[in-house]
């Protein structure tokens, strides 16, 4: 995405709330202090492998332009190896992470397809990642169970988490960019409800 085609979020925010967010987020992790030397950029993992380029992230963040389609921002792994090595002090992966957040919370985001399909596992499976046919081969001969023990593997651990990711909505959030009925996420009143994670009380039922 280039400073062209990344519009000034001045021109694009309505909402005075998601405005003063977004200088917020600018002010608490000092990409105002940030001098474009490069130091980021020079030292990402994720850039060696991907086109993310943070130091030009940071720089459209700096001008004010609004990064939250840029596919680059949903490439970093939140190593932090950027934020340690900058001079200035700034905290990017940080502000990496929050404008993700505001981007997810804004219910319009170019949210990757492996993304999903990894929360989506995550519900199902309490596994992201599962492992595969080689690995566990692998784990049999070194002498370690086939499974670990998580809660992939647990029955009624995972249906508690199930009950707790369903309760938050985080399935749906991600799948249908928004929570609630047509409402953006920041509207929801989203509240964890010990009784539903426990199991004592069947899903849909009041929590009063």
């Amino acid at each position: 995405m280039s400073e062209a085609e990344a519009k000034k979020v001045e021109q694009m925010e309505e909402d005075p709330y998601e405005l003063e967010q977004f200088h917020k987020i600018l002010e608490d992790s000092k990409i105002l202090s940030c001098v474009q030397c490069g130091k980021c950029t020079g030292g990402c993992p994720a850039g060696r492998q991907s086109r993310i380029r943070i130091r030009e992230l940071v720089h459209l963040a700096h001008e004010g332009h609004d990064i939250k389609d840029c596919k680059e921002l949903w490439l970093c792994t939140t190593c932090y190896n950027c934020q340690e090595r900058c001079p200035k002090g700034v905290d990017t992966t940080e502000a990496i992470i929050s404008l993700r957040n505001r981007a997810i919370r804004k219910g319009d985001h170019n949210f990757p397809e492996i993304h999903t399909t990894a929360i989506t596992s995550l519900r199902d499976q309490a596994d992201g990642f599962p492992l595969s046919p080689d690995v566990e081969s692998i784990r049999s001969v070194i002498g370690l169970p086939k499974h670990p023990h998580d809660l992939a593997h647990d029955p009624e651990g995972l249906k508690k988490f199930q009950a707790l990711m369903d309760d938050l909505g985080i399935v749906e959030l991600v799948m249908k960019k928004q929570c609630g009925e047509g409402k953006p996420w920041k509207y929801v009143d989203i509240k964890y409800k010990p009784s539903v994670a426990r199991g004592t009380k069947k899903e849909g039922e009041s929590n009063e």
